[in-house]
């Protein structure tokens, strides 16, 4: 059935936010000057009810639809402004066909919030949900609490007819498709269409409908999904990978003959079973978006497929009349995450288990699962667990881009059927780019962040090389351009004489994205190596792993070094939540196909970040701050003292961490602990103080908005500190660093005229903790410790033998820092 019913790819319409007037809520149907809209699923289902009883249904369509549908184009709203500054206070109307169904909720109201985000956050009218004179069931609310409770405070439950003079609702363009002029308002339909056409029937318009509705889903949904992952990424709660949806007491009764051994056998291939209406809202989603394997019976549970894990295996169990009758329901739901969703067609439970069922007598009939059918099922579920996981789905949704950026542009659809575009994206036409992914903020475009990727299909990754003097490049040969150039995505043409044929290259099969350029220095490594990381969550197909290429071209690497390249890389990539599979190519190497995104993060203008990146990182590492725990210490200082001598920092830091122990402080050497130590305890302070270093990277991918950070300079150019570490934080979490400058002097490696990473500086210890007091961060009696000559002496001798050199001390008093030998 699916080869008539399901087209050759999903399609995704838009939800729009609009402000109508004269309209009224009546019945669980919006109507405008007293004519029905045909908008959403309360309109689909006005128009079903109107074909049936009008088999001259396109003779007699204006006289129902009436304005909804003229010459100017298909179901049209009337004439009206866009939304503006004085709608903000205007309130927002949301159609509840019923209060009692999970699957009417979530798919009819639920996704409306998501238009409501539309409008901004300075939006603040009033949220009205029309509901019918009938009992509303618990769920509404507390589902709407928990992924939108920015407006649960504003909600109001009407349970009568309501009238507005004006009013923003919801408007899908979806329904777009389902009239004369679907080629020109979806060009896309045509080449999404099967080859065998649709279903045919007694009413072919019906079921164009509910083909339509199987077929074309809209970005309110995959809105709706991002927002709720994101609300339940901090849910503390376990996970099974293999899940099986039981029917809970409040479900209607639809018990199937052979209930017993079919859960036998899920049990046996390792399924939990569990009851989702007994878990709250958050926890719910979060179970079944990591299951890899789901099965149940035919309900409103497998509404949950618009949550699930991209790419899982999900199996409904039914009969040919919940097929038939309700075959619709999911897949547009289905198609967002991309789910391998299977459906079962069982024997019926009844006395003759091949009679059709009647419908309006009997409604849905639950299955019988017989021995014959419960041992094919069983092989079924053998192949699956062979499938590797992330490996891509039978059927993926399509997210159409012709038109996405510029909707009023017509398109031919046969010109790009007969000339499709290159794989090769440039900088001036990048197309690939999700429709749900955000624009660029106010922020992202003063630093030149544009949120750009691309993808090629038999990419090229050529890690470089010194001696021959070649770059470290990207290139897609079908557009022949280098597409990743100096640390970012390009569109540069190869020199002449570049040909990759001339190559030895190691083929990889598969889909990747590119992770960038990989370094062993931590530092270096957080603000210039993770950047492009953040299209992995803007990317919407399976991949099968992330490749990086080494930082230097080609470098004389030892043993030694490449060991701790693919070590130090891989250990501190899984604790940022990058749980991809990773691999570092140090050889050309061609793959079947290769995602890029811009570098998201890096040096000078870079630091603060992009929006994107800014979003992965804090949602890939929102775990460490749900589970930290509640006696830990919230007062952190990060010292330097148990790194190497040829490390620079502060001369006599030991009194520092006495003052600091002695006010309460945990004194932390980070490089003493895995870096998922080290964020479980970022994520727990209230206040950090951190000799400036590396190390000061790491808080802002995981501490809270209120913690205070104080950085005490230990090289000159307090202004450059302000200016990294600062747009970092700022970006991050926006959180103002407090900078402590009270170097007088600096050590510096013999014959250098200025400091440099490994300068260490003579700071006056009063003057520090003066300001730390005024500024909180130590309280007025702390006993403080104060180092002694010898003490300076010592850690002086110290450096000169790991470095072995004497250094030179620079005296930061004068308008000129000379050089001076020391005694």
């Amino acid at each position: 059935m699916t080869d008539h019913v399901r087209f050759q790819h999903s399609l995704m319409s838009q939800t729009l936010a609009v402000r109508v007037h004269d309209a009224k809520a009546a019945n669980g149907r919006l109507l405008i000057n007293n004519k029905i809209v045909l908008n959403q699923a309360h309109g689909i289902r006005f128009l079903n009810r109107y074909m049936r009883v009008n088999e001259h249904y396109r003779a007699k369509k204006h006289d129902v639809t009436g304005w909804m549908v003229g010459d100017d184009g298909p179901f049209q709203l009337p004439p009206q402004d866009g939304i503006s500054k004085g709608d903000l206070t205007t309130p927002f109307l949301i159609i509840l066909k019923n209060g009692f169904n999970f699957y009417h909720f979530v798919d009819d109201v639920l996704r409306q919030f998501s238009t409501v985000d539309t409008l901004g956050p300075d939006y603040i009218g009033e949220i009205v949900i029309s509901a019918p004179n009938e009992p509303i069931t618990g769920f509404i609310e507390k589902f709407i609490a928990a992924i939108f409770p920015h407006y649960h405070a504003r909600l109001r439950m009407v349970n009568a007819d309501v009238s507005f003079d004006t009013v923003i609702t919801s408007y899908d363009t979806n329904l777009y498709a389902m009239t004369g002029r679907a080629r020109t308002a979806m060009p896309e339909i045509c080449d999404a269409l099967p080859s065998k056409g649709i279903v045919k029937g007694y009413n072919p318009i019906a079921n164009l409908v509910r083909s339509h509705r199987a077929n074309v889903t809209t970005n309110a949904y995959a809105s709706l999904r991002h927002t709720a992952l994101e609300r339940c990424a901090d849910v503390d709660f376990p996970t099974p990978k293999k899940l099986f949806i039981e029917r809970g007491d409040s479900a209607r009764s639809r018990e199937a003959e052979g209930y017993d051994s079919f859960k036998d056998m899920l049990l046996r291939h390792g399924f939990t079973p569990i009851v989702l209406e007994d878990h709250s809202p958050l926890e719910q989603i979060k179970i079944v978006s990591a299951a890899d394997t789901v099965a149940g019976f035919h309900g409103a549970g497998f509404t949950h497929l618009l949550f699930a894990k991209e790419s899982a295996n999900w199996i409904e169990i039914g009969t040919l009349q919940s097929l038939r009758e309700r075959w619709p329901d999911f897949w547009h739901l289905a198609d967002v995450p991309g789910v391998r969703y299977r459906k079962y067609c069982f024997d019926y439970a009844k006395d003759d288990p091949f009679e059709y069922p009647n419908f309006a007598k009997e409604s849905i009939v639950a299955p019988q699962i017989t021995p014959k059918a419960l041992a094919r099922l069983d092989t079924d579920l053998e192949e699956m667990a062979q499938t590797i996981s992330g490996s891509p789905a039978e059927r993926v949704a399509y997210y159409s881009s012709i038109g996405a950026e510029h909707p009023d542009k017509k398109i031919n659809p046969s010109a790009t059927k007969n000339h499709p575009p290159s794989n090769g994206a440039v900088s001036r036409r990048f197309s690939f780019r999700p429709l749900r992914m955000k624009k660029p903020t106010s922020e992202d475009a003063a630093r030149g962040f544009e949120g750009k990727m691309a993808q090629s299909r038999n990419a090229v990754l050529l890690p470089g090389n010194n001696d021959t003097s070649a770059k470290r490049q990207v290139y897609c040969p079908d557009s022949h351009r280098i597409l990743y150039h100096d640390l970012d995505i390009a569109d540069i043409t190869p020199p002449d004489g570049f040909d990759v044929a001339e190559m030895q290259l190691v083929k990889k099969s598969g889909t990747y994205v590119f992770g960038g350029f990989v370094r062993v220095h931590f530092g270096h490594f957080l603000v210039e190596c993770l950047g492009p990381l953040w299209v992995l969550d803007a990317v919407e197909e399976p991949i099968d792993g992330v490749l990086f290429m080494p930082y230097h071209a080609n470098p004389n690497e030892t043993l030694r070094n490449i060991r701790l390249l693919d070590d130090h890389s891989g250990r501190w990539l899984k604790a940022l939540g990058v749980d991809e599979k990773i691999d570092i190519i140090r050889q050309p190497t061609q793959v079947d196909k290769l995602i890029l995104g811009e570098n998201g993060l890096g040096l000078s203008e870079r630091f603060r970040g992009s929006s994107w990146f800014q979003r992965f990182a804090r949602r890939r590492n929102a775990h460490y701050r749900s589970e930290k725990p509640p006696n830990a210490n919230t007062s952190i200082y990060v010292t330097r003292t148990k790194l190497s001598g040829r490390k620079g920092g502060i001369l006599g830091e030991t009194a520092l961490e006495n003052t600091f122990r002695n006010a309460g402080y945990r004194i932390f050497a980070p490089e003493k602990h895995s870096l998922e130590d080290q964020l479980a305890i970022y994520a727990s302070a209230k206040r950090i103080v951190a000799v400036e270093g590396s190390a000061l990277h790491l808080p802002p991918f995981v501490i809270e908005n209120d913690c205070r950070v104080a950085v005490l300079s230990r090289r000159s150019g307090i202004d450059k500190i302000a200016s990294e570490f600062g747009e970092q934080y700022a970006g991050f979490v926006d959180v103002d660093l407090d900078i402590i400058d009270t170097a007088k002097d600096h050590w510096v490696p013999a014959g250098q005229l200025r400091t440099n990473l490994e300068s260490f500086a003579v700071v006056d210890f009063d003057e520090t903790y003066d300001r730390l007091v005024a500024l909180g961060y130590l309280p007025d009696d702390v006993a403080r410790s104060i180092p002694t000559p010898l003490d300076v002496t010592n850690q002086i001798k110290e450096i000169a033998k790991a470095r072995k050199q004497h250094p030179t001390v620079l005296n930061w008093d004068t308008s000129t820092p000379e050089a001076s030998p020391t005694n």
